[in-house]
């Protein structure tokens, strides 16, 4: 018999968020196995490992710890819900550039990966593929009636 993968509550915020067991690993440094070991209760979660998790995500520690896959996934300072948009906009500021020059740069580089991937196609048909992917991406970013620019 196959044991329930939301035995812990790693594995429902992993499922929660959206990664798989090799992406979480990858996130805060440790094996596949060992994300996979936790979830099925074969490895205790060290509080050196929960650390971690949290200070990556955003995910309250305590609730890590506690062991109870049915209570609510909280945030850092208990906040609740703690959802996928939760942990998006926790490794944005993480990730992103906090100066003002970082930001500037960190545009200009973006400008040139969207510029690349504009051109990425070989042929037509690869281009256009590439700019319907990008425009659709970009459009599920900003709902229409949320901003002010049209794309």
């Amino acid at each position: 018999m196959r044991l329930s993968p939301r035995r812990h509550p790693l594995a429902v915020f992993r499922i929660l968020i959206g990664l798989t067991q090799h992406e979480m690993a990858a996130l805060i440094g440790r094996s596949a196995a060992t994300i996979q070991a936790i979830e099925l209760l074969r490895l205790p979660l060290s509080l050196v490992t929960a650390h971690e998790i949290s200070a990556v995500t955003g995910v309250d520690i305590t609730w890590l710890v506690d062991g109870n896959p049915s209570a609510p996934v909280r945030g850092q300072y208990g906040k609740v819900p703690y959802t996928r948009a939760t942990f998006e906009e926790w490794r944005a500021r993480a990730e992103l550039p906090d100066s003002e020059l970082e930001m500037q740069r960190d545009n200009a580089e973006m400008e040139r990966h969207f510029r690349k991937a504009l051109t990425f196609g070989a042929t037509p048909i690869e281009n256009r593929m590439v700019r319907w992917k990008l425009r659709r991406f970009l459009k599920g970013l900003v709902p229409e009636d949320k901003g002010q620019y049209e794309i």
